[in-house]
């Protein structure tokens, strides 16, 4: 019966990697929108923990479900989570809406 390497049972032995620190959310964009300044933050799928109601599509976020929350610089207390999806949708809906009236 063949023996096993060492290395085998050195990495067995090693210590479990160390957690890194948690990090706030990564802000995607940053900018004037018709509305007002906003700030779009990505939750990965280990950060999302609690559920949420996505006010695009009005079905839940549920926990461990990567998405996106749209922070208003003016007011941070009216921030709304979104499926990516969603808020993809709806910001071309604005952007599009801002562009006809502007003409």
């Amino acid at each position: 019966m063949p023996r096993r390497s060492r290395r085998a049972h050195e990495a067995a032995r090693a210590e479990p990697p160390v957690a890194a620190p948690r990090k706030l959310p990564l802000v995607l964009d940053s900018g004037e929108h018709p509305e007002g300044a906003i700030e779009i933050r990505t939750i990965a799928r280990h950060q999302a923990t609690k559920v949420y109601r996505c006010p695009g599509c009005d079905h839940e976020i549920v926990a461990g479900l990567a998405h996106v929350v749209v922070v208003p610089q003016e007011d941070p207390s009216a921030r709304r989570h979104w499926h990516a999806r969603c808020w993809d949708r709806e910001r071309t809906d604005r952007e599009s809406a801002f562009r006809r009236r502007r003409r």
